[in-house]
């Protein structure tokens, strides 16, 4: 039996591809395992940043050495940087035997496309390729092309596939998961799809993410407070709150109407959780739309929010922007934000000690291991140390934690009983 292994690089939305591999490969007689002792390898690559290149491409040369010098005789390479850099990989890195899009890669590796899960207890369902925001920092409509929502049939097939191997929490992903639809069912968005999934799966949980405020569906949340399993998580990549340098960067919004927006959620929808994501040091940003986002991180009083350095991509519209930020004063601006939603952080999580929440449990033994609670999105928030977990239960076990002890990324506490 030849071996193969698949190099996963990027995003959830990229591992539904990674998945994906994996299943084809198995299902063509392939042993998945790692680069070592594999015959053939497929690495699904990541080049949203700067960062994100260099380590496919430290990935890649790593592979080369062992087609070199072990028993590696292939390497495939797809994902994100297949489409735009194939000519220039082939060329500097003849040692690569294939460069293929996202599109082709059935034709290249055979196989059924069900995917082989990788994660504890849950699945991401990929509901859409492509983007068609042209934010000024972001090259990924370059990577991925236009916006191309998934076939309805598809997605449900997919996510009663999902349940049958076992996942108890569902996770939609999409470039922008709220415009689903729009571009080939006018009257089904996201909103439907939702109702459909949940008639037709048993998913204790269900959450969405990359949710956008602009186009956000005004029936969903009436969605979530009837249906309970649909959880009032909001992930939305707010970007900034200082409405001339959002509309620099080309995107809407601003300050005040951010905070209207999610004062109307947390009124429509008891118990919402909100997660965003800043650039900090985006050209042309002042001390003064630090400021403002300051400001606003004080009032929104978010969940939690993640901050990062603006990267300046040659690809990207703003990396032909002047007043670029120096690097020493985005340091600054982005530990003063984070220090203050670390404080946010800490006080939310404060206001749980002692009380009884559900939990969806990833990983236990002799009665320790992790979990989350419905505020917790995976791999990008926070989690539970638990301990006093019966032995026996399996990832997706869902029960109730009692909160012992708070830390802003994080809750220790005990488990209560299973549900």
């Amino acid at each position: 039996m030849p071996n193969a292994s698949v190099i996963h690089l990027g995003c959830p939305k990229n591992l539904t591809l990674s998945e994906e591999i994996s299943g084809r490969l198995a299902r063509r007689g392939y042993r998945l395992t790692v680069p070592e002792e594999a015959d053939v390898c497929v690495v699904n690559s990541c080049g949203f940043v700067r960062e994100a290149k260099e380590e496919t491409l430290r990935r890649v040369l790593e592979l080369i050495r062992l087609k070199t010098h072990g028993r590696l005789k292939k390497i495939i390479f797809t994902g994100c940087m297949a489409g735009i850099y194939r000519e220039e990989l082939l060329k500097s890195l003849p040692e690569i035997d294939e460069v293929v899009d996202v599109e082709h890669l059935a034709d290249v590796l055979g196989g059924e496309g069900a995917r082989l899960l990788s994660t504890p207890g849950y699945a991401y369902l990929k509901i859409a390729e492509g983007c068609d925001h042209a934010c000024a920092f972001c090259i990924i409509p370059q990577l991925t092309g236009a916006y191309r929502s998934r076939s309805k049939r598809e997605i449900l097939r997919e996510a009663r596939a999902l349940e049958g191997q076992g996942a108890r929490e569902l996770i939609l992903v999409a470039q922008d998961t709220t415009v689903y639809g729009r571009d080939r069912y006018p009257d089904y968005g996201l909103t439907n799809l939702l109702r459909d999934l949940l008639k037709a799966t048993s998913f204790p949980w269900v959450r969405l993410l990359y949710l956008y405020p602009e186009t956000f569906p005004k029936d969903l949340p009436v969605l979530m407070k009837s249906d309970g399993r649909l959880l009032p998580y909001f992930d939305m990549p707010f970007q900034h709150a200082s409405p001339p340098l959002l509309k620099r960067m080309r995107r809407g919004g601003g300050k005040t109407h951010f905070l209207k927006f999610i004062r109307s959620i947390r009124e429509k929808v008891p118990g919402a959780v909100f997660r965003s994501s800043f650039i900090v040091g985006f050209p042309g940003e002042t001390e003064e739309d630090a400021r403002v986002l300051e400001e606003f991180l004080k009032e929104a009083r978010l969940d939690r929010a993640g901050f990062f350095r603006y990267s300046d991509e040659p690809e990207s519209a703003s990396y032909r922007l002047e007043n670029k930020v120096p690097r020493r004063e985005i340091s600054r601006r982005l530990a003063r934000l984070a220090a203050l939603q670390k404080r946010i952080s800490l006080q939310k999580h404060e206001r749980l000690v002692g009380r009884l929440r559900p939990v969806l449990l990833e990983e236990s033994s002799r009665g320790r291991g992790r979990g989350r609670l419905i505020s917790m999105a995976p791999e990008i928030d926070s989690h539970v140390a638990l301990t006093g977990i019966p032995a026996g239960l399996s990832p997706g076990t869902l029960g109730t934690v009692r909160i012992l002890r708070a830390a802003p990324y994080s809750l220790i506490g005990r488990w209560h009983e299973g549900l």
